[in-house]
């Protein structure tokens, strides 16, 4: 998959119904702000990665259904 840093999150949540490597790309641009926000809001570090973790794995389980919409 070519230029897969280059795509859109749409773009990429669509690549990842064929292609495991979008979802991850997807993943990567997303995490640290995903484990940042839940940082600010839980007591700790564990507790925030486990809630980003989680975020991600109901994303991953949700690709199959993803329909684009305004961004």
């Amino acid at each position: 998959m070519e230029n897969c840093d280059q795509r859109s999150d749409t773009e990429l949540l669509l690549e990842a119904r064929a292609h495991s490597e979008a979802f991850g790309v997807f993943y990567e641009r997303h995490f640290a702000s995903m484990l940042t926000f839940f940082r600010r809001r839980v007591p700790g570090p564990e507790e925030a990665f486990d809630l980003a973790a989680e975020t991600f794995a109901a994303a991953l389980a949700s690709v199959p259904r993803f329909q684009p919409g305004p961004e």
